[in-house]
């Protein structure tokens, strides 16, 4: 059964993409203006053969503006790559960390 359990790289961003296009479109419904957008960054988690990498940075206030993890490109594998845009008290952060090549985030921020 552990097998089967087991999701390919390809099915889980599959799902990452069908969950990302859902929010991103319920969220377009919700401004009456098209967005601003204010930032717009690529973090490049590519690992080099045998190491990790590992981004926490900080984005901007939350009640200046929304954002929003918005493409993930790479091959996953186990609990050591993921991506994440998460508030913090008043602050926007971004949370990344990848042990294979190619892994990289795009987050957007807008008004």
């Amino acid at each position: 059964m552990g097998n089967a359990m087991k999701l390919t790289s390809k099915t889980r961003l599959i799902a990452l993409s069908a969950l990302l296009g859902t929010t991103l479109a319920g969220l377009a419904g919700v401004a009456s203006a098209a967005p601003t957008i204010i930032v717009d960054l690529y973090f490049d988690l590519n690992a080099p053969p045998g190491s990790c990498v590992h981004r926490d940075q900080w984005l901007g206030f939350t009640y200046s503006y929304f954002c929003t993890l918005n493409g993930v490109q790479g091959e996953f594998e186990g609990e050591t790559e993921y991506g994440m845009v998460y508030p913090s008290g008043t602050l926007w952060h971004f949370k990344g960390n990848s042990c294979q090549p190619g892994v990289g985030f795009r987050v957007i921020c807008h008004d």
